[in-house]
């Protein structure tokens, strides 16, 4: 949930995931690292795994296959991680090593914000526990790899208390990090990673602006932030085709998809239910 997705378990595949690519990352430099592994190695799961597995996943992270933030200097050392966002997940349950969580990660952060609605063992556990809207508090889009609709979240009531949906609380971060910046006269940096240009003196216009048309302030809402992410995803909008799938559409009814993604392992076809694996199976792509 918060960038217009919401997703049932959070491990599997999600069927618009390029219009939420392109909305998450609209520089094209995709900044991500496979939770798993991160925890593995900063947590020190690693060094408890059995020597096979951990042969292979230290060749990953030397190779550059998998990465691992923060990265390595030019020493040969690690500094370690110093600052931990958990947005909406159970991370303390979920990493499924709580202990080396708690003696071994928690001890190297200095702060821990914990964006959810529930108070559950990850946000006992933070500095910070910034109260999110619930799904039906919000505008947002529910799908899973286990059926080939997207229906929406609407809200049914206004948010509780202080709690804001996860899309405005980005934003009103970002909103606060710009005018910290334009306060303390930040330069902009470079970054030589991933090519590109860091500003915090615009990161709020940044955040809610469309980087495709240009338009200023498009991406303020959590509606239009869903609305974003149908219109750039061939599962919803497919570039052969004039049908479209619109945020209106599925609120008045939950929508089939038009079309599987090259991500997928099938296609859909009308009057047929959704079988994967029928490129490998049976087409013997």
């Amino acid at each position: 949930p918060g960038t217009g997705l919401d997703h049932y378990v959070g491990q599997e595949k999600i069927w618009s995931f390029h219009g939420w690519k392109v909305l998450s990352f609209p520089t094209g430099s995709v900044r991500g690292v496979p939770t798993t592994l991160w925890t593995y190695f900063h947590a020190g799961i690693l060094d408890n795994t059995d020597p096979d597995t951990a042969e292979k996943i230290r060749e990953s992270i030397d190779e550059g296959w998998m990465p691992v933030y923060p990265e390595e200097r030019e020493d040969g050392s690690r500094p370690d991680p110093s600052t931990m966002f958990i947005w909406r997940g159970n991370y303390f349950n979920q990493a499924k090593g709580n202990v080396a969580v708690e003696e071994q990660l928690w001890p190297k952060l200095d702060l821990v914000v914990d964006i959810n609605f529930r108070m559950d063992s990850t946000a006992m556990y933070s500095d910070i526990v910034l109260p999110a809207a619930s799904h039906y508090e919000k505008h947002d889009l529910s799908e899973t790899d286990m059926h080939t609709y997207v229906h929406p979240f609407t809200p049914a009531v206004e948010p509780l208390g202080e709690a804001k949906t996860d899309w405005e609380i980005f934003r009103l971060l970002a909103e606060k990090i710009q005018e910290r910046a334009r306060e303390r006269g930040v330069e902009p940096v470079e970054d030589r990673k991933f090519d590109r240009t860091i500003d915090l003196t615009t990161i709020h216009d940044d955040y809610v602006r469309d980087w495709e048309t240009g338009e200023d302030g498009a991406l303020e809402e959590d509606r239009a932030a869903a609305e974003f992410i149908l219109e750039h995803s061939e599962e919803t909008n497919p570039e052969d085709s004039d049908e479209q799938i619109t945020f209106d559409d599925i609120d008045d009814q939950p929508q089939r998809f038009l079309e599987a993604g090259d991500h997928w392992s099938s296609d859909i076809k009308d009057g047929e239910a959704y079988v994967p694996w029928q490129d490998y199976v049976h087409d013997k792509n």
